[in-house]
């Protein structure tokens, strides 16, 4: 009898532990969901593919109006955070040995003056050599979107991958990087100024621009950060209406 009341409450504990395994397991797909794109309000999606080709896209989510903007491996661009200008090529291998992908984001943020929060890249170990040479326009598929290394999660990959699928090249504006670089002892580094100067407040949020939304910029130290950050969020569409030196609290 004893033994019979033992043997069901073993079998009662494995009924909760499995229970509990498979709600938590529920609740984090459910919050993997819920902070996706699928539940995303943003009203323009800008994503950095990184490889032997590295495109820089920015898909519109109502009205159709894409750019694709593509850094050949050569192109020196800077990266924040004291690396200075650095090859395109080379990125990943900087992220690898820094054990610091968000390097993608930081430094394609900073050179086109826009928030770049998706990335998918290749190995972090390999680096790629090629000069100023025409590139096709081309978008990344299942290949791409399933098996890079990525800051998404997986129902993110789903809706880009849908994304691209449905998003039509006639539609597109191709950019090339080159067209904004500077040859300097036999480098060419791309310059943000000048990029922006024609390029500045396409890749924006149109909800920003509609809420007027306006922010002060207080920094302590580091004007070029604070002026690099402004930047960033002009470009996302968000107003900056001072830049102040302040101590910060």
């Amino acid at each position: 009898m004893r033994k019979t009341k033992s043997k069901n409450i073993r079998k009662n504990n494995v009924f909760i532990g499995i229970g509990a395994l498979v709600s938590l397991l529920f609740l984090l797909i459910a919050s993997s969901f819920m902070s996706s794109l699928f539940m995303s309000k943003a009203d323009r999606i800008n994503i950095l593919v990184f490889g032997e080709k590295t495109f820089l896209y920015s898909i519109d989510r109502k009205d159709s109006v894409h750019y694709a903007m593509y850094f050949y491996p050569d192109l020196k661009i800077t990266v924040p955070k004291g690396y200075g200008f650095y090859r395109v090529g080379a990125l990943g291998k900087l992220a690898g040995l820094e054990h610091n992908p968000d390097i993608f984001r930081q430094a394609f943020s900073y050179s086109t003056a826009s928030f770049v929060p998706f990335y998918f890249y290749q190995n972090a170990k390999d680096v790629y050599y090629g000069g100023d040479q025409k590139m096709n326009l081309w978008l990344p598929g299942i290949k791409e979107i399933l098996t890079y290394q990525s800051n998404t999660n997986f129902f993110d990959k789903i809706y880009l991958l849908g994304a691209f699928f449905t998003v039509k090249k006639a539609d597109i504006q191709y950019i090339a990087a080159s067209n904004f670089s500077r040859k300097e002892n036999d480098t060419s580094k791309f310059m943000t100024e000048d990029f922006t100067r024609e390029f500045q407040g396409f890749f924006y949020q149109a909800q920003y621009r509609r809420e007027m939304k306006s922010v002060q910029i207080i920094y302590d130290k580091h004007y070029n950060t604070a002026k690099a950050l402004s930047n960033i969020l002009e470009g996302s569409g968000i107003r900056v209406v001072d830049i102040s030196e302040g101590k910060t609290t």
